[in-house]
């Protein structure tokens, strides 16, 4: 059984922390969040939602039942018995049921905030957001950051936070929207490879958030894939379900959406091109903490997720806008590798019930749209691609050379 304390609020400088003891033979003693010093008050200490949505993952990984002390959120509570971790361990094979027990009393009633907030990654789901809430009927009051693991964990990923807390002030202040940072340790909870970042962001992001709901009405989490990916089944990618699993961890605080979601990869990137804050501030690059601390240029060029990305304006002809954050040198000296490894990761990465990756799927459907590359439908690639390896190589190899010709 993993046994939790009840929450300890604490300022620190000119931050304030809530933490939390953790008893368990596996796991770290310790939890800790440190927000602004500007948020003590709204931090309410006996509220252990953070502790159940950020180590509901750990606990079913390791099969033992999670024992709290505080007040929970009756709606985050019923979910967390039921529906959560049904789609959690649907999502993920090595998430087992566990019970949530412990000195817990629950909360139905509470204060709702008139904050609503996304978080400033500055990707392209980022801007995208942005842009869709600019032109709704909602008033974005908090553009956030998180350090909860995208970054790896350890000195690098903080140095890279602060870096990015820096560019989320600098780009509030010239959008007029409050920047909340948060540091903390919750990516050491969650250190094994059937937990990693991509399985479990969703949930860890949202964590971050409920020490403060109390302050916020909606929290908005940008979609990584539109609703034809939409759904619960075994993938490596929790993001293919957070229009289902944000409701489960909303609160009668704070409302969890998935936002952009009507949108595909490619009708994002056609809208975030037209963003003249993009041109500055667009950041995809997914290399280690430790070599993104000493890129010249925001985007190295030659990431999975800068080659996509690069390969798509090319084809948009929109490249040229982003020279002075793509490092389009690094690229265009390992073009043909970039392509060819854009090319087997699509072919390589299917999903039950969606195929191909949506978002790598998206360059194939603009190049056939282009008349670069022949119209073949996304399953017979991938069908063809699984008879073997030898034929799944070719393919890449000529969707390699003509994407050169044209490219």
């Amino acid at each position: 059984m993993i046994v939790v304390s009840k929450p300890v609020v604490r300022k620190e400088n000119e931050e304030v922390v809530i933490s939390a003891q953790v008893k368990s033979g596996s796991l770290p003693a310790e939890l800790w969040f440190s927000y602004p010093l500007e948020y003590y008050e709204c931090i309410d200490e006996e509220s252990a939602d953070w502790l159940l949505a950020g180590l509901l993952v750990p606990a079913m990984l390791s099969g033992e039942d999670l024992n709290l002390t505080g007040s929970v959120s009756s709606l985050l509570l019923h979910s967390a018995q039921t529906e959560l971790q049904q789609v959690l361990s649907i999502q993920n094979k090595n998430l087992k049921p566990i019970r949530i027990c412990g000195n817990i009393s629950t909360v139905s009633r509470r204060e709702i905030g008139s904050g609503i907030a996304t978080a400033f990654s500055a990707g392209i789901d980022t801007f995208a957001t942005l842009s869709l809430i600019e032109h709704s009927n909602h008033s974005l009051t908090h553009l956030t950051s998180f350090n909860v693991g995208a970054h790896g964990s350890g000195d690098p990923a903080r140095q890279l936070h602060l870096r990015y807390r820096s560019r989320l002030e600098e780009y509030c202040a010239y959008t007029s929207h409050a920047s909340l940072s948060v540091d903390s340790n919750l990516q050491e909870f969650y250190q094994s490879k059937f937990v990693n970042h991509i399985r479990t962001h969703t949930i860890k992001n949202v964590a971050a958030m409920m020490p403060i709901q109390k302050n916020f009405g909606i929290y908005f989490y940008s979609s990584s894939y539109d609703y034809r990916s939409i759904g619960v089944r075994n993938v490596f990618d929790i993001s293919f379900t957070d229009p289902i699993i944000l409701p489960l961890l909303s609160t009668e605080n704070m409302q969890v959406r998935a936002y952009g979601t009507s949108l595909s990869r490619l009708e994002k990137i056609r809208l975030v091109s037209e963003l003249k804050d993009s041109y500055i501030y667009l950041d995809v690059c997914v290399d280690s903490a430790e070599k993104r601390l000493g890129q010249t240029k925001i985007n190295c060029g030659i990431c999975w997720k800068c080659a996509r990305t690069i390969l798509t304006l090319k084809l948009l002809n929109k490249d040229y806008l982003y020279s002075d954050i793509f490092d389009f040198q690094a690229f265009e000296s390992n073009k043909e590798a970039m392509i060819y490894g854009w090319a087997m990761k699509m072919l390589t990465e299917s999903f039950p019930g969606a195929g191909i990756n949506p978002n790598d799927g998206d360059v194939l459907t603009l190049a056939q749209s282009l008349g670069i590359l022949p119209k073949i439908s996304f399953e017979n690639i991938v069908r063809w691609s699984g008879i073997s390896w030898k034929l799944k190589i070719a393919i890449c190899k000529y969707i390699t050379y003509i994407m050169m010709k044209n490219i």
